[in-house]
């Protein structure tokens, strides 16, 4: 449709003005250009299938991989090798849960002074290390009382004995000048006899005495 075809209809039917008129073929060009870019976008954008299908599965799989990689990492912090506390470095000892270098120093000095650790609960015997850290780590850590080093009672000697945390001097001293006076211990329970022995004292030292002949 030529132009002044066009000019003649607005003209006759329509009556517009002539920056009407303007407006109107402008709006006729826009409708025109937009109509020919919403056909020639496609071809630009056009895909190779075999890429879009590789893109998809890449994408598909990614939440698997991120998923199964999420898993062994919490399992690897929530199931930690366990730590024998008679064998095990300071090293293992930081690694775990509120101990840290400090505690862990501690832990292997009175593990010394004791001769090995028989219970874990002995671990709330030393300053800085509270009970409640025995629930988190009740799972983690563990001891073998084998590993324990005991005193025979009939030949220790006053020097070693009174070194232990459980004997000390008062003990130690008692426990040699009964044996100087009655001779060797038969059996464990012997010791009950010394005047200011009583039930409490006798567990506590219990697990690090023994009688060899």
């Amino acid at each position: 449709m030529k132009k002044t075809n066009l000019k003649f209809i607005f003209q006759s039917y329509f009556y517009t003005l002539q920056k009407e008129q303007q407006g109107i073929y402008l709006l006729l060009f826009l409708l025109g250009v937009i109509g020919i870019a919403n056909a020639c976008i496609p071809l630009w954008v056009h895909q190779d299938p075999i890429t879009v299908q590789l893109i998809t599965q890449t994408d598909a799989s990614m939440p698997e991989t991120k998923i199964a990689s999420n898993l062994i990492t919490s399992d690897k912090v929530q199931k930690p090798s366990r730590v024998e506390l008679n064998t095990t470095d300071s090293v293992a000892l930081e690694k775990l849960y509120k101990i840290g270098p400090k505690l862990a120093g501690k832990i292997i000095a009175y593990r010394t002074k004791l001769g090995g650790f028989h219970s874990v609960y002995q671990l709330t015997e030393i300053y800085g290390f509270q009970e409640d850290f025995l629930y988190d780590l009740q799972d983690v850590i563990y001891v073998n009382p084998s590993k324990v080093h005991k005193f025979n009672l009939n030949t220790c000697e006053l020097a070693s004995l009174q070194q232990h945390p459980y004997f000390k001097y008062s003990l130690s001293k008692q426990l040699i000048r009964f044996r100087e006076q009655h001779g060797a211990f038969n059996q464990l329970t012997d010791i009950k006899a010394l005047k200011t022995m009583n039930d409490s004292i006798y567990n506590l030292i219990l697990p690090y005495i023994e009688i060899t002949k």
